[in-house]
């Protein structure tokens, strides 16, 4: 064997991972399974952010040529992805799914846009349901935080306190 196999740990922030898979710089590789959490899991992993708590760590495949893979996120970018996920599949999804306001195909194949909420006066995320979207002291999906909106979103959840 000619090449050297080289492992490199190195870390990245959650918004650069979260935005190559936007752009479609990262995706799966076509033996991964597909996505199965349940919504439970995806409010303890913003939990666990939350309390600066340790998610694990993400395993990515540099490829050099291109391979068959899976798609995470279902925008029609032509980039060709150069990182395949190995291991971290559904903390990635799930983080992107909620960071960039996005659906992601769940595992009965049907397209699925994930929604937690935060309440920032007890410092409790939930899966959101109707009773939360109705209360005023929770941001019953905090999608709706992250992106160009943010102080636009911050501004208009005080408004609506008064």
């Amino acid at each position: 064997m000619n090449s050297i196999e080289k492992f490199e740990l190195t870390n990245l922030k959650i918004g650069y991972i979260v935005d190559k898979i936007d752009n479609g710089e990262i995706a799966l590789p076509d033996i991964q399974r597909s996505f199965v959490w349940n919504t439970t899991k995806i409010r303890d992993l913003f939990d666990s952010l939350y309390k600066s708590l340790s998610i694990g760590t993400i395993i990515l495949w540099e490829i050099n040529k291109p391979i068959e893979y899976i798609k995470i996120n279902l925008n029609d970018f032509k980039n060709i992805p150069n990182l395949l996920v190995i291991d971290g599949q559904q903390r990635l999804t799930s983080l992107y799914s909620i960071i960039k306001n996005r659906e992601i195909i769940s595992m009965n194949t049907k397209r699925t846009k994930l929604k937690i909420a935060f309440n920032p006066f007890i410092k409790k995320f939930e899966v959101s349901n109707v009773a939360i979207e109705n209360d005023i002291y929770w941001i019953s999906d905090i999608s709706e935080i992250f992106g160009n909106g943010t102080y636009n979103f911050i501004e208009n959840f005080k408004k609506d306190l008064k």
